[in-house]
């Protein structure tokens, strides 16, 4: 469980994310596998087995150190629709800025938890299924150790000059 007024910095392998105050009693604080970035959820029992916590038995450092805290590793219930950050839609993103200085400005775009979240090249913008309209992203590595493709749909969000984006269902 999360603390009241307690402040969440989501870091991943050493870049901040995007940072999270909890507002909400129902709030969880999670821990990702990968980089082991920690993050506010305020639907966990919905989102995951509350029901069959498995005890992290990995003995390694950064995993004692969940133990001690109370951490347990529960399987999600959830699917989302995921796609790929590319090229268009970094130009798209671009688009979208008041000042940019040159190609390496950072783009970012406002979370649903009213936070700016860093958006990249590679990295992958999801949404929970069936849609709820709140779309965050998630680095490349964090997302591709973390969830696996269970199908595939094509979705006309987006004008794209192929006609449709390529979207799929994950599990983790």
């Amino acid at each position: 469980k999360a603390v009241m007024g307690e402040t969440i910095t989501t870091t991943i392998f050493g870049e901040k994310e995007t940072e999270k105050t909890v507002t909400k009693a129902s709030s969880h604080i999670v821990c990702g596998p990968v980089a082991f970035e920690t993050y506010i959820i305020t639907n966990f029992l919905d989102n995951y087995d509350a029901d069959h916590p498995i005890d992290i038995e990995i003995d390694l450092p950064p995993y004692r150190r969940l133990r001690e805290l109370g951490f347990k590793e529960y399987r999600s219930k959830r699917q989302v629709l995921a796609i790929e950050v590319d090229k268009d839609d970094i130009e798209w993103f671009r688009s979208g800025m008041d000042h940019i200085d040159d190609d390496d400005d950072e783009l970012s775009f406002f979370a649903p938890w009213g936070e700016l979240m860093v958006v990249k090249e590679g990295d992958y913008l999801v949404m929970t299924y069936p849609p709820d309209n709140e779309v965050y992203r998630i680095e490349k590595n964090a997302f591709l150790n973390t969830y696996s493709q269970v199908g595939t749909v094509e979705m006309d969000l987006t004008p794209k000059k192929d006609g449709g984006l390529s979207r799929f269902f994950c599990r983790f």
